[in-house]
């Protein structure tokens, strides 16, 4: 998993939600479904990934949620790849995701942190409060 992460975070693979209109999309998404489909906790949006601390709606599994989330943001994303770039229609995101549980308060606080500081450690910002497409970004409502 550390080797994964270290991948991540230096900006390997494609990086689609580097860009502004892509990453607005995704957030948007998120803060749509959040409340009916799950609560949502936290979030980050990085460069090749997301981070996602929510919890899933009763009667709503979470892999129910994650792919319903997942089919739309990446037809979404397909359509402006093919309308910006023009790639070829392809999937998006990976097939699986990677869930963890949270067991107590303590656990709860460090994946917040874990998910606000990832553009800190990935070095795309030098305070979590300034990477726009996050829960911790100042302006979000959230807070860190």
């Amino acid at each position: 998993m550390r080797r994964v992460n270290a991948y991540l975070d230096a900006g390997h693979g494609d990086c689609v939600l580097r860009e502004a209109e892509v990453a607005a999309m995704v957030q948007e998404s998120l803060l749509h479904f959040a409340g009916s489909r799950y609560t949502l906790h936290a979030w980050c949006i990085m460069p090749n990934h997301v981070h996602m601390l929510m919890r899933p709606a009763n009667g709503i599994t979470m892999s129910t949620s994650m792919a319903s989330w997942k089919k739309f943001t990446g037809r979404r994303i397909s359509e402006w790849r093919q309308l910006n770039k023009g790639a070829a229609p392809g999937p998006v995101w990976q097939r699986e995701f990677f869930d963890r549980y949270v067991r107590d308060d303590e656990h709860y606080r460090n994946v917040v942190k874990y998910i606000h500081q990832n553009p800190v450690k990935a070095r795309l910002v030098q305070r979590a409060e300034d990477w726009q497409w996050s829960s911790g970004h100042s302006g979000s409502g959230f807070g860190p």
